[in-house]
């Protein structure tokens, strides 16, 4: 049988300057690794096997096995000829340590990788010697362990099968006492005797008896498949091959205290295990994976039966799925909505499971961001309909048990609709706005409604009844706003997605300054009706979420409204954008070619701590762009300045007293509520910041019927006209820039100053907002706080700014969890929804209740 030759396809390298070595040396060394489905938010490692490569490891990412949802990362160990090892590293130590992989993996998965914690790490035979040692050394960053023939510590029996093979290889004549290489010879017969000495013990005597080698392998003879194995170590360097044999024979996890303990050290680990041993094992034997499990506090004992040996654990085809069978529990931090449904559709978790498990997160974490008004108290007894609807194989709706939170300015005919105001507190619409009724009818569970900047007016996200959302990367920042509570809550896990509306910056800012996705649509794709208005002129609505594949679907959903007769602007919508998948169109896109503008005069390039940051981080998305093959084009017009933007062309104090006093008119608004605005801002029972006292007097005496109307409305299509002219001079697909000029501003400040996005919201120009980076980690923001950038296109190009938002999202992975709500929460069995009361004691109090 003909090996084929070493493959070394997809492997990438992550070099370590400087290193240093259990044994005291200090060297660079390179970590060889692979990345499999790297657009997952779960993350899973699988280190290599004794005598495994990168390419010949398991990785269970086919569909349907149990990691296809998972980002994987396939990891060489140290001494295995793929990372730094003997064979290619001059003056490497010795001997090595499992620790030293485990250190040199970590700093892989952070530094290189931007990983913050793993879901699972699984390994086989000296892989899962390295997932114990993982759940040692890194307790708080591993979640769940997978050990599949392996130990964590080599037994007596083990220690004594490996001195057969490597001291056959260090007695044959051509290893020369370890001189082989200054003769330029390689070792073959101490090789040969190594795989000789290794091979019967790899299976088990029953395999032989049923002449399995034969049956299963095709080989002629025993002796052939001798020579096979033979073979697969005369490719190796027998050097290598020795560092990892002394390695294995060492293993012990009691390495890890300072009392060498092992069996303490079992008892320590926190990550839920698996221990998957092979009864016919005769390396890791079956009696000695009970007695660890013995001493887990979170252990499960999965022996597989089979005749296979040691090699079931790296080749059992049924594997992935007793992997699947035995993780209990789905875990829904960052959970997508394909992860949810491959959890679904695979029978890992139910639907209740899956909203119990995200009120779990609110629970614990909303006093904390004050980001959740309400959550919806049929939301369990929806999750128990759609578990009989999938139990009964009758499950439809791209959004099927998806749980969503909406902004609480969306009209829900089973949750008040409050806009954060106290004196709408009572105001109980009777119709779902349009909007929410094809999120429901495509399957979603709508689990509660998020906290806003009072009626959507600013940035800063506090509100009378809702009280001060805070930023979970940086608690004493603003979430941005006004969806600020949908934003903070979709970076805490408090939901797969929630939506937002955009009058000015309002589901852009939070996007950014929570690194989220979000798309401001075309103006007239989505119907308005049924949301708390502002302005007829610039109000948009759309989704908020963790990534651009579930953006592209719930942007499907919400614009499948199409034509609404209570929102006439729905009537531009042209042929071509109806009923559009945004998830097949947004395909096929490529940085390569694509021309993007990048409007210069909507930076703040004056040097400070809250502007630098900003500045930096969207000159190396600039960088990135470029080597990715975009062509990116100063764009230095002077008409793109955004605060005389807004000051010129900015039509809400014109149309906010008309667009309220209808809405709050309608016969389907029930419960206690104020019958005008002026009513409203005559209870008392409001919030205005200082700085908005101004426009709120102002629009109460004013309306279209304003002098200054037409002269807004006409200047803004000649800025439409001015925008589109940039377009064509310069041929671009999109333009680009920071959505807001500096960071997020602080609790307590005077306004979300800083922000673009004035041009799209006069204009009606779509933009999809994108994680850029953070700023530099400081004592109140451990990672630093987000930066976004928006990229504008032409109207009704929705899939190719997603399509450019994808790319930019694959060549440089920005998106990370915040560390505040980062934590595993598990959840409870729920008799009924908990009710949420805001904290309102936490309003600052330059913002005082009632004054305007």
């Amino acid at each position: 049988m003909t090996r084929p030759p070493y493959d070394s396809t997809g492997i990438e390298i992550c070099r370590i300057s400087s290193f240093t070595f259990t044994s005291g040396e200090n060297l660079p060394i390179d970590v060889a690794y692979r990345s499999y489905n790297p657009e997952s938010s779960k993350k899973a490692c699988i280190p290599t096997c004794y005598g495994g490569r990168i390419n010949t490891t398991l990785t269970f990412t086919d569909k349907k096995q149990a990691l296809s949802s998972y980002h994987v990362i396939v990891v060489a160990m140290l001494g295995n000829g793929e990372s730094s090892s003997p064979s290619n590293t001059p003056n490497f130590p010795k001997k090595l340590d499992y620790r030293d992989c485990i250190h040199a993996q970590y700093e892989l998965l952070t530094k290189q990788l931007g990983f913050q914690s793993l879901d699972v790490i699984q390994g086989f035979s000296m892989g899962g010697q390295q997932a114990c040692y993982w759940a040692c050394m890194y307790p708080d960053f591993v979640k769940n362990v997978i050990v599949t023939c392996g130990s964590a510590k080599t037994s007596g029996h083990n220690y004594t099968f490996l001195e057969g093979p490597t001291t056959a290889l260090m007695n044959s004549i051509d290893y020369l006492d370890g001189k082989y290489k200054a003769k330029n010879v390689k070792p073959l017969r101490g090789l040969q005797a190594f795989g000789r000495a290794y091979c019967a013990w790899l299976t088990s005597g029953a395999w032989f008896r049923e002449r399995l080698w034969e049956k299963k392998l095709g080989f002629g003879s025993i002796e052939d498949y001798i020579e096979n194995t033979e073979s697969t170590f005369q490719e190796w360097d027998a050097e290598d091959l020795l560092i990892l044999a002394r390695m294995w024979q060492a293993g012990d996890i009691g390495t890890t205290r300072e009392d060498g303990d092992y069996l303490r050290a079992l008892e320590d680990i926190s990550a839920r295990m698996l221990i998957m041993p092979s009864r016919t094992d005769q390396y890791f034997q079956v009696a000695d994976s009970e007695i660890e499990m013995n001493h887990l506090k979170k252990g499960e004992f999965a022996p597989i039966d089979t005749v296979w040996g040691h090699v079931a654990g790296g080749a059992l085809a049924s594997l992935p799925h007793v992997i699947l069978s035995q993780l209990d529990h789905f875990d829904i931090r960052e959970a997508t909505i394909e992860g949810i449904h491959n959890a679904l559709y695979g029978h890992l978790t139910t639907c209740r499971a899956i909203v119990e498990s995200f009120i779990a997160r609110v629970e614990a974490y909303n006093p904390l961001l004050d980001a959740i008004i309400t959550l919806n108290p049929n939301a369990l007894s929806l999750a128990d309909e759609m578990d009989l609807s999938l139990a009964a194989g009758n499950v439809t709706g791209s959004l099927f048990c998806i749980p969503v939170l909406l902004k609480d300015n969306y009209d829900t005919a089973d949750m008040p609709t409050t806009g954060g105001c106290l004196d709408l507190a009572g105001s109980q619409p009777t119709v779902d706005a349009p909007v929410v009724t094809a999120l429901k009818d495509a399957g979603a569970i709508i689990l509660g409604k998020t906290n806003l900047h009072e009626l959507a007016l600013e940035g800063l996200s506090v509100s009378s009844l809702g009280g001060q959302t805070a930023n979970p990367y940086d608690t004493t920042r603003t979430p941005g706003g006004s969806s600020g509570g949908t934003g903070a809550a979709i970076a805490a896990s408090f939901a797969v997605f929630g939506t937002g509306t955009d009058t000015v910056n309002s589901l852009r800012s939070p996007a950014s300054a929570n690194s989220l996705f979000s798309v401001r649509p075309t103006r007239g794709l989505i119907s308005r009706a049924g949301i708390i208005p502002i302005s007829f002129t610039q109000d948009a609505v759309g989704p908020i979420g963790r990534n651009i594949d579930d953006l592209a679907i719930a942007l499907t959903v919400m614009a499948s409204v199409g034509y609404d007769l209570d929102d006439n602007v729905t009537a531009l919508i042209p042929k071509g954008s109806m009923n559009v998948d945004y998830s097949a169109a947004m395909h096929g896109s490529s940085l390569k070619g694509m021309r993007l503008g990048l409007v210069e005069s909507f930076f703040n390039r004056t040097a400070s701590n809250e502007t630098s940051p900003v500045t930096s981080v969207i000159d190396d998305m600039v960088v990135t762009l470029t080597a990715a093959g975009a062509s990116v084009v100063p764009i230095n017009e002077a008409i793109y300045n955004s605060t005389a933007i807004s000051n010129m062309y900015d039509t809400q104090r014109l149309e906010y007293r008309q667009e309220m006093d209808t809405y709050l008119s309608r016969s389907s608004l029930h419960g206690q509520h104020p019958s005008t605005l002026q009513e409203l801002y005559s209870s008392g029972k409001y919030l205005v910041i200082p700085s908005q006292y101004s426009y709120v007097n102002t629009a109460l005496v004013s309306s279209t019927d304003n002098a200054t109307y037409a002269v807004i409305k006409s200047g803004i299509q000649n800025l439409t006209i001015a925008l589109e002219t940039t377009f064509k001079q310069y041929s671009l697909d999109a333009l680009i820039y920071p959505e807001q000029s500096n960071l997020v501003v602080k609790i307590g400040s005077s306004s979300q100053y800083g922000r673009n996005g004035i041009l799209a919201a006069a204009t009606g120009f779509p933009v999809v907002t994108v994680p850029a980076g953070f700023s530099p980690p400081n004592t109140n923001a451990p990672i630093g706080v987000p930066i976004g950038m928006e990229i504008l296109g032409m109207p009704w190009t929705e899939a190719r700014i997603l399509g450019l938002a994808k790319q930019i999202s694959e060549v440089k992975r920005t998106r990370r969890m915040p560390e505040s709500t980062q934590a595993f929460i598990e959840s409870r069995a729920l008799q009924e929804v908990p009710k949420i009361v805001p904290n309102r004691k936490d309003i600052p109090k330059v913002y005082p209740i009632g004054v305007r």
